[in-house]
């Protein structure tokens, strides 16, 4: 299992993102009121940074065009529903923070 180091969770901004590069993928980290959760970054409708996005609860919105996704399991909310994005697993370790590759 790869492993790639966030920070310190007492450091990630509520409802906003934290972009890290885990292997060759931008991944947008996100500590909601929720918990923390790791997605891709790249909305799959014109590949917009969702980490420029407003987080509401779990849900994500793209920046722009408005589609939302589920941070906890990548699915669509406002969005056709093949449309998804891939989520990366996240280690709490003490305060630090880890991501691991998508289950």
């Amino acid at each position: 299992m790869s492993k790639t180091a966030v920070g310190r969770q007492s450091e990630l901004p509520l409802n906003e993102a934290k972009v890290v590069k885990h292997g060759n993928k931008d991944v947008a980290v996100f500590r909601t009121e929720e918990g923390i959760f790791a997605v891709e970054n790249d909305c799959p409708h014109a590949y917009a940074p969702l980490s420029g996005g407003s987080v509401e609860k779990c849900v994500v919105e793209c920046p722009l065009h408005g589609w939302t996704f589920n941070l906890k399991d990548g699915s669509p909310v406002q969005a056709p529903p093949a449309a998804t994005i891939r989520c990366f697993g996240v280690v709490v370790e003490g305060d630090e923070v880890f991501i691991t590759d998508p289950s």
